[in-house]
């Protein structure tokens, strides 16, 4: 927030008359860009600070989670919840911290305007790291061990600004649409994963605008073409002519 307003991009925000920001992790290449619905509950909820989030596939999920704490709603980051605590149930045998944020925001522009101004200063969160050094004898190290680490970094996350707000609003999502992160070279959450759901989701759009295809036909459609299901069909019906190298291949 500090950044914002060092770079007076809060200035410029005010005086281009804009009243929301929207917020995603470059690492989410699903996320859908300013969307619509989430700006438009939280408009109509005239809330602060909007939070889409989706539910884990599993207690260990590195997600923070939203928690309410002392009554007022906040995150709390996967690191600092034991496995114990992460996979906590209810009475009905269901995760109570099931609620994993997307890191998906919407704030109003006044909010961050008080948050930098010094209404609410966020806190540090400690982050424990294998960062290369040199060694008392000056021999360059990169230490590999999890459970060492040699380093520690100061962290602050924009979402511990949820208790700060006097009005927020929580939105589930649909995950399979909006949260296909990249966070690992193979496995879950890599970037074969997300060129899959990438993949998945240009299928669903032509096949919704009547054009059927193998279920491993290889699609990708440009923003630049469309945003969703809806403005595909309506580009297809109008006779728009698309470039086909940028939406199937």
């Amino acid at each position: 927030v500090a950044a914002l307003k060092n770079a007076g991009l809060l200035d410029r925000l005010r005086n281009h008359g804009v009243e929301h920001v929207f917020y995603h992790q470059v690492d989410n290449p699903t996320a859908i860009l300013c969307d619509p619905a989430l700006i438009g509950f939280h408009a109509m909820q005239q809330s602060q600070l909007t939070t889409n989030v989706v539910r884990k596939v599993s207690p260990t999920e590195r997600m923070g989670v939203l928690a309410d704490v002392g009554g007022r709603t906040e995150i709390i980051e996967y690191s600092e919840l034991t496995p114990e605590q992460a996979a906590r149930k209810d009475c009905d045998g269901r995760w109570i911290f099931w609620a994993g944020n997307t890191a998906i925001h919407v704030f109003t522009r006044e909010f961050l305007e008080d948050l930098a101004a010094g209404n609410g200063r966020l806190p540090l969160h400690v982050a424990r790291k294998n960062v290369p050094c040199l060694d008392r004898a000056g021999t360059f190290v990169k230490p590999d061990d999890p459970a060492r680490p040699n380093a520690i970094k100061l962290e602050r996350f924009i979402f511990d600004a949820l208790p700060l707000a006097a009005r927020t609003l929580i939105v589930e999502g649909d995950r399979s649409r909006e949260f296909n992160p990249v966070k690992n070279r193979d496995g879950a959450d890599s970037p074969e994963t997300a060129r899959q759901a990438l993949n998945r989701i240009g299928r669903d759009w032509l096949r919704l605008a009547g054009i059927e295809m193998p279920d491993d036909q290889t699609v990708e459609i440009s923003p630049l073409i469309a945003l969703d299901a809806d403005e595909l069909k309506q580009q297809i019906a109008s006779g728009a002519v698309l470039p086909t190298s940028l939406f199937q291949r």
